[in-house]
């Protein structure tokens, strides 16, 4: 099925159900072929992590219907040819992998350029086949030991059962790998999987399906963990989408209709209430109210929209009524542009070639052209077979996933989520660190800071006492954080009567008969009261990133409560320990006012930091460090970063505050509230490349030496399939280290930042 999401002239989005997902990156591919070569479209762009398709295309030649029937008739086409060819079968798991599994061998016809031309991965079988397969191949493992222990080892080789259902196993479990190897074979590549397929085969061949079916479980496993970490990036783009709402209210010819959002047009007046979403780019003409921008913007407090100021597509009306004139609408709003921003960098990173293959290019060619050399100069088929098995890239195969798998685990105990191993491998490389600010350095969430009185009558308690009073059944986050406090410190909480929300300013009530103002400086100027007694003590709290309310009873001031969104207990800890690992940029990019990121980055010692930045100014910055060679982390945790950590070469989301779109988008996820997981990520990327350059060191110093040894004929096929196993084991101990690996940085913790204790000051 093929619906219009949103439609311009001359422009057009479409879904396609079923396109959606990473096994479909090459139908999305084979769709833009198909479009490229038609005159009357000027661009198509599919995108497999949206399931969307937008189309420039020139309206005087082209219908939308014609699009959409061009779109579903060449899906069905290309969806036969991704069919994999395998033996029919009823068995539910063949049939889930024959309706999920489109990247096949099959698929190569699919697409032309050198661009889309698939690779076949393991990981694009289905998750259940992957748990189901490790399960098997990890029983018939066991099995196999138990026997080695009743049978011994010698009896155990000559067991023709043993033998038979190993060599089975293997070649179920280990054909995608094998198939993987195969396609890029065919496309004049050798990778990864070849080596590890091919010491698989020789390992059957040589009657050792023990040792090739260790490898394949192992191999399989570490896809397996990769699998189950990926699977949750993959609803990135969904989540971001289901931030819009699918209806709103909208004025036309003078009467309020409810219409889905689609159909909004430019000029339409959009009517919203509180806790609507808005669902377009406009401008205020009625009403005041306050609205949450923190998906924009990042910014913790709502932000007052009276006539005249602009507002934006997925932002949320907190308190207050607007009349919006709707200027941008679908495709062309500030969301759209955050969705696109994100579909583009996803798909247009590349990911990192793994060295084994790199090395693979050149060792095994090497490998198999000295055997032919020693067995056409010697006639000693002996010594070429002592070679070839010498060289049957196991330990080279493995010395990569086994550890990144390890790191992954030991990261994933830390509550560090990695999402692939090349991110994993990016961490360790770079060397420019970027903040938002709002829920990642600090909280996220405002709390009282300080409670000062201004009157001889009044205690700190008494008005905070007083305030939290007013405020009571108030859902604005100021009013929040003040009863918040109130609660926690106990303190009884007088009634009031008459309560009076005045958008903007703030709230008016009566307590014992007697008028109570709890709001801003500029609303107790509007009704006459006199702070000029209190500017001091305002200007200072200001100065420190404080938002100040004041408190005013008949018309007098009687005190002033400050309110800051805090600093996480180890925001500090965190920069000094970058700057320690040799960071050479950390820099704060926030959406909130330049003052309040000023102070901030003064606090935590950042000297780079940069305030009101949309979605796009982000990403800007980004590519402007990336442009001049420098490898960017960012760091981030709303709505308004994804784009950002999707355009950085590693995203990290902070999972405790982080939202959902945020912590799917970024290919690392750091759960909990801790900022040095940023560097405790560094360490360990580190810490991994450093045990994958040893593996390889020590698989190719086996391999060499003992290549040389056979052709030299010192050692016989059998010693070279032990020094074979002896490097594979190696590899594998020594990747297992980094399992139980401890990051310094665990040790006592430093309480240098944090929520600062309430300063109750009395009138001196």
């Amino acid at each position: 099925m093929v619906t219009v999401v949103h439609h311009l002239p001359g422009r057009v989005r479409l879904a396609v159900q079923g396109l959606q997902g990473h096994r479909f990156r090459f139908m999305a591919c084979a769709l833009e072929e198909a479009f490229s070569t038609d005159s009357r479209v000027k661009k198509i762009s599919a995108s497999a992590a949206s399931g969307n398709v937008l189309l420039l295309y020139d309206p005087a030649l082209l219908s939308i219907e014609e699009i959409r029937e061009k779109l579903l008739s060449t899906y069905q086409q290309k969806r036969e040819l991704l069919q994999p060819k395998s033996p029919k079968s009823s068995s539910p798991d063949q049939s889930e992998q024959s309706s999920t599994n489109s990247e096949g061998l099959e698929s190569e016809s699919l697409c032309k350029t050198s661009v889309c031309r698939p690779i076949a991965e393991p990981e694009d079988l289905p998750l259940k086949t992957q748990i189901k397969q490790s399960l098997i191949t990890g029983a018939i493992l066991l099995w196999v030991g138990v026997k080695r222990i009743i049978l011994g080892p010698s009896l155990l080789s000559a067991n023709r059962t043993v033998h038979t259902v190993s060599a089975v196993t293997t070649i179920v479990a280990g054909y995608p790998i094998l198939r993987s190897g195969l396609s890029a074979l065919s496309g004049k590549k050798i990778n990864n999987d070849l080596l590890i397929g091919m010491a698989t085969l020789v390992s059957l061949l040589l009657r050792e399906s023990v040792t090739g079916l260790v490898v394949v479980f192992l191999v399989n496993l570490s896809t397996l963990f990769q699998t189950l970490t990926l699977e949750r990036s993959r609803r990135a783009i969904r989540d971001l989408l289901a931030v819009q709402e699918e209806k709103s209210w909208v004025l036309r010819n003078g009467v309020e209709v409810e219409i889905p959002v689609k159909e909004i047009v430019p000029g339409d007046v959009v009517i919203l209430q509180p806790g609507s979403k808005i669902p377009v780019d406009g401008q205020v003409q009625e009403g005041q109210a306050a609205v949450n921008e923190s998906m924009m913007t990042g910014e913790s407090m709502p932000r007052m929209k009276q006539p005249g100021d602009d507002v934006f597509s997925g932002t949320v009306v907190e308190t207050g009524h607007l009349r919006v004139l709707a200027l941008k609408v679908g495709d062309d709003t500030a969301l759209a542009r955050i969705i696109h921003l994100v579909e583009d960098a996803r798909s247009h990173r590349a990911p990192i070639q793994n060295f084994a293959d790199r090395f693979s290019e050149r060792f095994v060619p090497f490998s198999f052209l000295l055997a032919l050399v020693v067995f056409l100069f010697t006639r000693d088929f002996r010594r070429a077979m002592t070679m070839l098995i010498i060289a049957c890239p196991c330990a080279v195969g493995l010395a990569t996933p086994t550890a990144v798998s390890a790191a992954m685990g030991n990261g994933a105990r830390r509550g560090i989520l990695i999402k692939g191993g090349h991110y994993l491998e990016e961490a360790g490389s770079v060397d420019t660190v970027l903040f938002d600010k709002t829920g990642t350095l600090t909280e996220g969430r405002p709390r009282v800071s300080r409670i000062i009185s201004l009157h001889d009558d009044y205690g700190p308690e008494d008005v905070l006492a007083l305030a939290a009073s007013g405020e009571l059944h108030s859902n604005h986050p100021l009013a929040l954080a003040v009863v918040e406090k109130a609660r926690e410190m106990e303190l009884v909480l007088p009634d009031h009567t008459d309560d009076e929300v005045i958008i903007g300013h703030g709230i008016r009530v009566l307590i014992d008969g007697k008028p109570l103002l709890v709001g801003s400086g500029h609303w107790m100027d509007d009704e006459g009261i006199e702070r000029s007694h209190g500017d001091f003590e305002a200007n200072r709290m200001h100065s420190l990133g404080e938002t100040v309310l004041y408190v005013a009873r008949e018309k007098t001031l009687i005190g002033l409560i400050g309110i800051v969104d805090t600093l996480r207990v180890r925001s500090k800890e965190t920069i000094d320990l970058l700057y320690a690992e040799g960071i050479q940029n950390v820099s704060i990019i926030s959406g909130d006012n330049p003052e309040t990121v000023s102070i901030i980055a003064r606090q935590l010692g950042v000297p780079l930091h940069h305030g009101s930045l949309m979605p796009e100014d982000k990403v800007d910055i980004i590519k402007n460090y990336q442009a001049q060679g420098y490898k960017v982390v960012m760091v981030g945790e709303g709505v308004n970063d994804s784009p950002a950590l999707a355009t950085a070469d590693v995203g990290i989301a902070m999972g405790q505050a982080g939202s959902d779109a945020a912590i799917e988008t970024a290919p690392i996820v750091l759960q909990g509230d801790d900022p040095t997981k940023v560097v405790q990520l560094i360490i360990l990327s580190r810490r991994t490349m450093e045990v994958i350059r040893q593996n390889f060191a020590f698989a190719v110093g086996i391999n060499a030496t003992g290549i040389l040894l056979g052709a030299l004929n010192i050692i016989s096929p059998l010693t070279g399939a032990l020094l074979h196993n002896l490097s594979t084991l190696g590899v594998v101990l020594n990747s297992g280290r980094l399992l139980l690996y401890p990051l310094e940085i665990e040790g006592g913790r430093k309480e240098l930042g944090g929520v600062p204790l309430v300063k109750l000051e009395d009138p001196a």
